[in-house]
């Protein structure tokens, strides 16, 4: 069903590489397109690999699309992936040569991933002391069960939840703030931990180091600070992991969080009247007085309750506006706000419909010309137009899928209403917002492809995989099982591709 909906519609495709536990590095392909009136992101294929570079990964891609025989030169409109430079790179990568083979292809860069490294490269302007603290929390107490078990007495004492110590991966989107808020939380439980461990015979200097650190007021700042900023950038984070269409909404959402950074140091005067694909955030003349910078509701109850030298708050403030000068820095550089197809794209919203924004479509189709040729632009902005005038439409209806199928359902007299109209949204739909889809299928192959089942091949994992798909949403016990299926269940289906049967190879 997923093949013959490839060869009959438009698709985007997301993809990434990673090696499982197995030590198999394999190329992970999903694909974005709409099925029974619902756009989803669907597993299609998993490959392994040896070379992973550009031509190596594309032609991975295009052999998979050859083999199922899918038109992928007039359906595919989207690709997404990370930004690596064999994926993403502006001379020679994955997209470029999609893009050579599909001009009016669709290409972005998962927004997850961007976000994650402009507040990686932003808390980088901060001192270190203050991540390497909740590093240094984690290993000291999470290795040691009787340290957990310490712990835990300080807690129970302060009548403090007995949580237990997350860890900052490098490697998780979310995981830095979690790991901050966990230490705030457990902050007194912690000191008297440290106190207690520091004052017996043979306490250990890391023991010392930490309690030092977590003395230092100014420490605890930082991570007040750090609890309080990480939220804007993991919340849009979080919103752009949705499976449901939110390709209309990541233009808006992205300036609505820095437009939000940006009034934190900005003067308000001049945002208000600067575009902002136009403000010039690195200039001081723009800049509110030190003074005057915000930073968080717990920093600023903290610095106006003790009396801090003039000169230590200076350092931490200009420490801060490093923090959003870097941040808004790399959200310029990695989202593209000038991008004609996220301006416009808005129009998928029914409010955006009902208010009567756009006058024309005729810009937005001028970008896929692959959906809507020329010839029918007028067909369809006659249609947009007359949409927008028909009573019988719920404009306020959220679910945008819902909404484009109920259009293509109108009609006048006996014949559709809105045909070139509906066909060209429910392409758009399908483009995506991010490639956290794939990233759920590596997480999905881990959890299959255990300690204990280490030699599952590739094939396995993908029968796995697309049965995973075919029951997401109805029981294995209610499938029917057919007699095509019933005849491929012989001695041949233990077989890997080079005739080994899977007993032999384990």
């Amino acid at each position: 069903m997923l093949i013959a909906n490839m060869k009959e519609d438009k698709f985007s495709i997301i993809i990434d590489e990673s090696t499982d536990r197995g030590v198999v590095k394999h190329l992970c392909l999903v694909v974005r397109l709409t099925i029974d009136n619902e756009v989803c992101d669907y597993f299609y294929d998993l490959i392994p690999i040896e070379g992973a570079s550009a031509i190596d990964l594309y032609n991975h891609v295009v052999n998979s699309f050859d083999k199922d025989s899918i038109p992928w030169r007039t359906n595919l409109i989207g690709f997404a992936s990370d930004g690596a430079n064999n994926l993403m790179g502006n001379n020679h990568s994955v997209s470029t040569l999609l893009k050579d083979e599909v001009p009016n292809i669709f290409i972005l860069k998962c927004i997850c991933h961007s976000f994650a490294l402009c507040a990686s490269y932003a808390c980088a302007k901060l001192p270190q002391m203050a991540e390497d603290l909740v590093k240094d929390l984690y290993n000291y107490i999470q290795s040691s069960p009787k340290r957990i078990g310490d712990l835990k007495m300080f807690q129970t004492f302060l009548q403090i939840k007995p949580h237990k110590l997350l860890h900052p991966s490098q490697t998780r989107w979310l995981s830095l703030h979690a790991a901050v808020a966990r230490v705030l939380e457990q902050y007194n439980a912690l000191k008297l931990f440290f106190i207690d461990a520091v004052s017996q015979a043979g306490s250990s200097a890391s023991a010392r180091h930490i309690l030092d650190n977590m003395n230092n007021p100014y420490i605890k700042l930082y991570l007040l600070f750090l609890d309080f900023i990480l939220p804007h950038f993991n919340n849009l984070n979080k919103l752009m992991q949705s499976e449901t269409v939110q390709i209309h909404n990541l233009r808006k959402n992205i300036i609505s969080v820095l437009k939000t950074i940006l009034e934190f140091y900005i003067k308000p005067s001049y945002l208000e009247s600067t575009d902002i694909e136009s403000v010039n955030y690195r200039n001081p003349s723009n800049f509110l007085e030190l003074k005057d910078i915000y930073m968080g509701a717990k920093v600023e109850a903290v610095l106006n309750t003790n009396n801090y030298p003039d000169n230590d708050i200076q350092a931490l403030k200009l420490k801060i506006m490093n923090f959003y000068i870097e941040g808004v820095t790399q959200i310029y550089k990695r989202f593209p706000f000038t991008s004609p197809v996220l301006k416009l794209i808005e129009v998928l919203d029914p409010k955006i419909v009902k208010e009567k924004k756009y006058n024309s479509l005729a810009p937005l189709a001028m970008q896929f010309p692959n959906i809507v040729e020329a010839s029918k632009w007028q067909e369809l902005d006659d249609q947009w137009r007359l949409l927008r005038n028909t009573t019988s439409i719920n404009f306020d209806e959220t679910d945008i899928p819902k909404f484009w199928h109920n259009v293509g359902k109108e009609k006048i007299g006996d014949e559709e209403a809105f045909p070139t109209l509906s066909k060209f949204m429910n392409c758009l739909m399908v483009l995506p917002h991010s490639s956290a889809a794939v990233e759920r299928v590596f997480s999905a192959i881990n959890l299959n492809k255990t300690k204990q089942r280490n030699c599952l091949n590739t094939k396995t994992l993908c029968g796995i995989m697309h049965s995973k798909r075919l029951y997401n949403k109805s029981s294995c016990f209610a499938h029917n099982i057919n007699n095509k299926m019933l005849s491929l269940f012989n001695k041949n289906m233990y077989e890997d591709g080079d005739g080994q049967h899977e007993e032999d190879i384990n």
